[in-house]
């Protein structure tokens, strides 16, 4: 029965690995579908400016179309002035429609990176908490099986450490005594 639960912490902990690469995954395509929907948002900017600056050739050439119907000449000083208005008018507004189209463009690029690092910090929390259940499946199976074997602790050795003789022999773990941290060569030997 005991393996059953083991088997369970096992499926329960690649389930939670699958499920962190998928939604990294899905982070991924998220981002790559904000950078598509940038570039076509960039593009359509530039359309956008391209048919302002067509409305002010059109314009100007109304003007000028105005002018030589009333009588007037297109190259003296004020005839020059307001096509030089008009002129300046229409890429003004072909820059504001450029700068809104990259201003919109990044603002999506921005989503997407976010879309893409939040996949990625799902991944790293799905997988620690893939690590966790398999510690907790591990610390429940740990006891019993000591209790089983008769392993006990040397309550003399220090906190954290290893020193069974009953399965490892002299331990050089944590015992002065033997191994590197008697060896004169290494900083801190007694």
């Amino acid at each position: 029965m005991a393996a059953l639960k083991y088997m369970g912490a096992g499926f329960s902990a690649g389930g939670q690995w699958f499920a962190g690469d998928a939604a990294a995954d899905i982070g991924k395509s998220t981002n790559e579908q904000f950078q598509a929907r940038a570039g076509t948002r960039r593009a359509v900017a530039q359309r956008e400016a391209e048919e302002e600056r067509k409305n002010g050739a059109l314009i100007a050439s109304r003007a000028i179309a105005v002018m030589a119907a009333n009588g007037g000449t297109t190259d003296d000083v004020g005839a020059l002035a307001q096509l030089g208005a008009i002129q300046a008018e229409q890429e003004y507004r072909a820059g504001i429609r450029l700068w809104t189209g990259e201003d919109e463009a990044a603002g999506m690029e921005e989503a997407g990176a976010i879309a893409e690092a939040e996949g990625k910090a799902k991944r790293t929390a799905y997988r620690f908490g893939a690590a966790s259940t398999l510690l907790s499946s591990a610390a429940d199976w740990y006891e019993p099986a000591a209790k089983a074997t008769g392993w006990k602790a040397d309550p003399k050795a220090k906190k954290g450490t290893i020193n069974n003789p009953r399965y490892y022999g002299k331990s050089s773990i944590g015992n002065p005594k033997y191994g590197w941290a008697a060896d004169p060569k290494y900083k801190g030997a007694t």
